[in-house]
């Protein structure tokens, strides 16, 4: 059986330019014997990788390790050439069964891929803003948000449905393993929400999901453990490739179109995650020399932290704690010209569960 993978309409099967060569993807420790029963399913699989040449029709062909490989899986993960809809393509998929497929998209969205590059220009966000030119290095972490577009995208693990017509259709293989990595404890069941605290859980008619709530906390936990880890794997890409005085920045990601029916619950618990899960990296950090790569946080466009609001309170306790400058802007997400000549810019880019990142 074959998976189909499409280029970018940007890419093309020629080598990588070894101009910056230092390109990593990293997984949480607990995805390991997760992953390694996953890929049992996988044995019988290869890899077609498309060129997208208007001339000629260029594949590359080749098997499926035979040990779990994180480039591979964001291969074969997300190996589409364009997608906007969420909807999965699962002809490229050939016969491999859907639970399968929802399940390595899941283990893909939980790793992130760090490389340095160089800017053009930044600009364009907010909608409108003028695009600026600019040469500068940045360290980019792609990290994609859980999507709500579609009844099987990954935010399926923050919802509670009323009705699930179809679970072969709707689960992946791997959920209950999921959701119990994440938060740390198994999901309920719609029927049993009424016994629980409705701060927690939130009412939603959805278009996709029909009658169904909202799991604030799970999303929390979901928010902070990416959070966490990135700044994890950034400290370990920083110290082999002797990085430091790094700012990071991580943007909002997540509440636009793929938040479908559920933005509205979702920014308050963004930040709230987000800061916490900066207090809890340093605080696995105390004590040792890691934190030093980290010169600071930058959290542009979160209106959420107000003057005097317990948010600002939380993150001045972690900056006086931690000598951790952790600030609130309104910057564009490449530019530089806010820092000085010894810092770094590292960046999130709010990355496609469905399309390719460079590899």
């Amino acid at each position: 059986m074959v998976i189909h993978v499409k280029l970018r309409h940007d890419q093309n099967l020629v080598s990588p330019s070894p101009k910056f060569p230092t390109v990593k993807t990293y997984c949480p420790k607990w995805i390991s014997p997760i992953l390694t029963l996953l890929w049992k399913e996988l044995q019988n699989e290869e890899i077609w990788l498309h060129g997208n040449s208007p001339r000629r029709n260029t594949i590359v062909k080749s098997k499926i390790s035979e040990n779990p490989d994180l480039i591979q899986l964001q291969q074969i993960a997300r190996n589409e050439n364009l997608n906007v809809s969420g909807g999965i393509n699962f002809a490229q998929y050939e016969k491999l069964p859907v639970p399968v497929i929802l399940s390595l998209k899941d283990l893909a969205r939980q790793c992130v891929t760090i490389g340095l590059d160089e800017t053009t220009h930044y600009g364009g966000y907010p909608r409108l803003a003028a695009r600026t030119k600019q040469d500068s290095k940045v360290i980019i972490c792609d990290l994609a948000a859980l999507q709500f577009q579609k009844e099987y995208n990954t935010g399926r693990h923050v919802i509670i449905q009323q009705s699930e017509s179809d679970k072969n259709n709707t689960k992946g293989l791997l959920d209950e393993e999921l959701f119990q990595e994440v938060v740390g404890e198994k999901k309920q069941y719609f029927k049993d929400i009424k016994e629980y605290d409705m701060n927690r859980y939130h009412f939603v008619k959805s278009y996709e999901f029909g009658n169904c709530y909202f799991d604030s906390l799970a999303y929390y936990a979901f928010v902070k453990s990416d959070v966490l880890f990135v700044l994890h794997a950034l400290s370990s890409f920083a110290e082999s490739s002797h990085l430091e005085n790094i700012v990071f920045r991580f943007l909002k990601y997540g509440t636009g179109f793929y938040a479908g029916d559920f933005g509205h619950l979702m920014e308050g618990k963004l930040i709230e995650a987000i800061v916490d899960g900066v207090e809890d990296f340093c605080k696995s950090q105390s004590g040792t020399h890691d934190l030093k790569f980290l010169r600071r946080v930058e959290l542009p466009f979160y209106p959420e932290v107000t003057p005097g609001s317990e948010l600002e309170q939380k993150i001045k306790g972690i900056e006086e704690k931690y000598n951790l400058e952790v600030i609130v802007t309104q910057l564009d997400c490449l530019k530089t010209s806010n820092l000085d000549n010894s810092e770094l810019l590292a960046t999130t880019n709010c990355g496609d569960s469905h399309a390719p990142f460079g590899l």
